[in-house]
């Protein structure tokens, strides 16, 4: 039987934070990683450049987090730390829009390669291909059950992850274990990823990719609204604005998505807009009509909607410019669901964070921590949930290693 002091299970993001953080403290830590590597999520992030946090999460902690309790565990790692953390591992940073931060590098690889050569120095066993079956109390220490042998160890770190990304490692096995040492968590469900709709229009749409807003609508109230590119595929509507609507799909649903192709434009302006393009462009054919303002492809499953493509467009009356205009602002498309857990960045849902303390100690079983995408928390798109992993992986690997006191 191995033995340590401080176990930690997941060599993810915020598993990494806390071996790292407990290890800088003097303690002996095992990292137990399902895969045969670690990290593998993490060299997804940001499309492989790894957008590695926000300059906003201090600000927007509110606006982009979504779950509960989970605001006092973000400021108590507020950014400047989690800043300071990825410099002393070489980590250099950079910022682009929106608050996002990025290495300067822009590989995803190099941070992993940084934050694996820290673990090496600080003499951090990782053993992978070491899939964790169970979690047994016993005393002032914990068995741990995993392919391939049994670890002892006075303190654990529950870093397991989500079950986001199932080609990539994401399970439900920290759920699993949680829930047999008595910690409640809600359902698990993908977000930050397509959402699917009925509309047969979209096998036409394929491809196509536009700048619009676009609002999730629930029994006729507007629950968020984005601005961004959208992506129509056969079956869903896709892009970062429509991942940012999925947030919040996971956790209270929705009817439909509105697309307003033209946000610059109130109705009655778009309409008078279309009035003057009548005008002009009398010969032209209908299916042409809105060539000049969007995706010709676009423009012609708006124009099917209120006239035939043949018709010349000097003979569209105010009724049908009028319908195109609505049409146009509030483009409707109910949803059926979300796509699969393989297209989802992250876990909405999890362990519920009022069963630990501000330490991220449990409040049910002594010695035993957890951090990252495991618990109750989950972020927009931008940065927001690597930045829960670091705060949350160096609290819990701070708190475990202080506890050992």
């Amino acid at each position: 039987m191995k033995r340590t002091e401080i176990a930690v299970i997941g060599g993810g993001a915020s598993g990494l934070a806390a071996a790292i953080n407990a290890a800088r403290l003097g303690r002996k830590v095992v990292i137990l990683e399902a895969q045969n590597r670690v990290g593998r999520k993490l060299l997804a992030t940001g499309n492989g450049r790894c957008n590695i946090a926000n300059t906003l999460s201090d600000k927007k902690i509110n606006e982009c987090y979504h779950g509960k309790n989970f605001a006092p565990i973000l400021m108590a790692a507020p950014l400047s730390e989690v800043i300071d953390f990825l410099k002393s591992v070489g980590i250099s940073l950079r910022q682009e829009a929106d608050g996002r931060l990025y290495p300067r590098s822009e590989q995803a690889s190099a941070v992993l390669d940084l934050l694996r050569l820290e673990t090496e120095s600080l003499g951090i066993e990782t053993i992978c291909d070491a899939r964790v079956n169970s979690i047994e109390p016993h005393g002032d220490h914990f068995k741990i059950t995993y392919d391939g042998g049994v670890l002892e160890s006075q303190k654990v770190i529950a870093a397991f992850g989500g079950a986001a990304s199932p080609q990539l490692g994401g399970c439900e096995d920290g759920y699993t274990i949680l829930k047999k040492l008595g910690h409640k968590a809600s359902s698990p469900k993908p977000s930050l990823l397509p959402l699917l709709c009925s509309s047969k229009i979209l096998r036409s749409l394929k491809g196509v990719r536009i700048h619009c807003d676009v609002s999730l609508v629930k029994s006729g109230k507007v629950l968020r609204r984005e601005s961004g590119e959208l992506q129509f595929t056969e079956n869903a509507l896709s892009g970062i604005a429509v991942f940012q609507l999925s947030s919040v799909y996971a956790r209270i649903g929705g009817d439909y998505i509105s697309v307003d192709v033209f946000p610059e434009y109130s109705t009655g302006s778009l309409f008078k807009l279309f009035s003057d393009m009548r005008s002009a462009l009398k010969k032209l054919p209908a299916g042409d009509f809105l060539s000049g303002l969007v995706n010709k492809r676009v423009a012609q499953s708006l124009i099917k909607q209120v006239s035939p493509l043949e018709l010349p467009s000097g003979k569209l009356s105010d009724i049908q410019l009028k319908k195109l205009a609505s049409i146009s602002k509030d483009w409707q498309f109910d949803i059926t669901g979300p796509a699969d857990w393989k297209q989802a960045q992250v876990t909405s849902g999890g362990v519920f964070l009022d069963q630990f303390d501000s330490r991220l100690e449990s409040r049910l079983v002594p010695g035993l921590y957890a951090c990252g995408e495991l618990l109750d928390c989950d972020g927009d798109c931008g940065g927001y949930n690597l930045r829960w992993a670091w705060s949350s992986g160096i609290i819990a690997g701070r708190s475990a290693a202080e506890g050992l006191k």
